[in-house]
């Protein structure tokens, strides 16, 4: 049976459409892809999308059931920060276990104040490494409708929690028009 032929040539140029230039200002605001593949390559915490609790070098993941879905503005400056030079700026590196087990919250409210109990031992030396980082948390941590701003995981992303889904995309817009080259983006964490 003959095999069919691909096609070697490029199809002739057109114009582009409205909704072909939109998505392509869409991709192009979004993080690299090369950046996901990595990232679900190296944790399977990117994988999962569901809170979850990570430990040690982020080779233990306990997942969080039973949270309360927090509204949250997602930013990342657009520096790729690669984890080993994080934990290479980690200068105390014997830091105390996390005491307080995570249950169950029914409220957006009790897992913020669990959290504001928390801590990130790396976003210290995320900043060190990229001080941008630490731009990106000023600017969060000065929206009025922000309830706790931190660092996710070794960076550069960071994230500020709000009570409701208006508060997080007005707080998105606020940050996109003062800040254009970030990615900025209003979610939902569970």
């Amino acid at each position: 049976r003959p095999r069919a032929r691909r096609r070697t040539r490029a199809p002739a140029p057109c114009a582009e459409s409205k909704s072909s230039k939109l998505r392509k200002r869409d991709r192009a605001s979004r993080p690299d892809p090369r950046q996901r593949r990595r990232c679900s390559t190296t944790s399977s915490v990117c994988k999962a999308a569901k809170a979850q609790r990570m430990q040690g070098i982020g080779e233990v993941l306990t997942p969080l059931s039973g949270w309360a879905a927090l509204h949250a503005v997602l930013v990342n400056p657009g520096v790729e920060i690669a984890t080993p030079d994080v934990f290479k700026a980690l200068t105390q590196k014997d830091n105390p276990e996390i005491s307080a087990d995570p249950m169950d919250f029914s409220t957006a409210g009790e897992v913020i104040a669990f959290l504001q109990d928390q801590r990130n031992d790396l976003e210290a030396p995320a900043q060190s490494v990229a001080p941008v980082i630490t731009s990106v948390l000023t600017a969060l941590k000065g929206l009025p409708q922000c309830r706790l701003a931190r660092m996710s995981g070794s960076g550069a992303t960071c994230f500020a929690l709000m009570d409701t889904a208006q508060d997080a995309a007005s707080a998105a817009q606020t940050i996109a028009a003062a800040q254009p080259e970030w990615w900025v983006r209003p979610c939902v964490l569970s």
